[in-house]
Order: C-alpha cells, then sequence, then structure tokens
C-alpha cells in the first residue's frame, strides 16, 4: 500500500481561506480546492488514505464511526480512497498515532500531510503552513515521496 496520513487544520482549510470565506464553519467546511489537491495525488499514485487529524475523533469512538467518517471526509467533501483513521492513544503525539497505523499495516510507502507535526519522520511528511494550507508544490512534494 501506498498511504496518504491526512490531517484536515492547516492542510483542508488554511486561514486565508477562512479569512476569504467568513461563512464557512470550522468544525463542518472543508476547502474544495485543497481537497482536489488532496484527490490529484491519488490519482497519481493510487494511494489510500488515513485520516490523522483531531477531526477523525469525534467520529472513531462511536458505533459506527467509520462509516461516519468516511461520510464526512470522503461523501460530503469528496476525498477518495479513504481506508482508515489512526487510532486514539490518549496522551500521546499524533506522530505516535500514526506509528502506531504504520505498525499494524502492511504499508509500502507513505506521506505524511500535516501542518505540525513534531517528530523525526525521514523526510516523510509534506509540511504545509495553517496560514496557506495544501498547495500545488505541496502536490508535487508528495507525488515524489510516494512514488520513490
Amino acid at each position: 500500500w501506498k498511504v496518504i496520513f491526512l490531517d484536515a487544520d492547516g492542510v483542508l482549510n488554511s486561514g486565508d481561506w477562512f479569512g476569504s470565506n467568513p461563512d464557512v464553519s470550522f468544525y463542518e467546511d472543508l476547502d474544495a480546492k485543497a481537497i482536489a489537491r488532496v484527490n490529484a495525488i491519488i490519482e497519481a499514485t493510487k494511494a489510500k488514505v488515513i485520516i490523522s487529524s483531531s477531526k477523525r475523533l469525534r467520529f472513531i469512538n462511536k458505533p459506527n464511526g467509520f462509516n461516519e467518517l468516511v461520510l464526512f471526509f470522503g461523501d460530503k467533501h469528496g476525498i477518495k480512497n479513504i481506508v482508515g483513521a489512526t487510532p486514539e492513544l490518549r496522551g500521546k503525539r499524533r506522530c505516535d498515532e500514526i506509528q502506531a497505523s504504520l505498525n499494524d499495516h502492511m504499508i509500502k510507502s507513505f506521506v505524511i500531510i500535516d501542518d505540525d507535526l513534531a517528530a523525526n519522520v525521514d523526510g516523510k511528511q509534506v509540511k504545509t503552513m495553517f496560514e496557506t494550507g495544501l498547495q500545488d508544490w505541496h502536490v508535487e512534494e508528495a507525488i515524489r515521496i510516494l512514488n520513490a
């Protein structure tokens, strides 16, 4: 498998996007342009998506939570190829949750797309900024990492 570990805030939305769209909801809305960029990575690499965003937590611990997560990120917002979410490891960092997913699954290659990840990820992170979110040059970098 090729996998994208996908954050939301600072990746699929941004300060610039919120500033240009004052009526959007921080909890419910994501930037369609950023989602199109994620889907371009998926199309170019055939990668699967594991949601690592803290937004996953409102879904994953509920009965039928994975289906609700797919409804939100996939059906509502159009992200393709969602196959899972990182586990919630209370008191641990997101990078620990990603490592747990890597340990549990046979993942051939991966990229982490996140605006805030303090960990040694051996060049596997495409680091966005909350102010601007996912940009075209991030797409190129993610494709390069996944196809290496």
